[in-house]
């Protein structure tokens, strides 16, 4: 809601208006480096598997978790 108008008492307007905040999402601005370092980390897969053209098996499951996680 954008520049939403609300009608009533002054209380129930202050009361809506938190609540419209209170519910935003929060975004975080995470390096993909970070990601990544997180992603040897819990999966065992070696760093320079991230960086290689090829398409072997770990080395694209692993580049697939590091957009997953990214995207969300």
């Amino acid at each position: 809601m954008k520049d939403q108008r609300y009608l009533g008492e002054d209380e129930f307007v202050e009361k809506t208006e938190g609540l419209k905040k209170s519910h935003e999402p929060a975004f975080w601005e995470i390096p993909v480096q970070d990601i990544v370092l997180e992603v040897v980390k819990g999966m065992s897969i070696p760093q320079d598997r991230f960086y290689s053209l090829t398409r072997e098996r770990l080395g694209a499951y692993g580049r697939g978790l590091v957009a997953y996680l990214a995207r969300k």
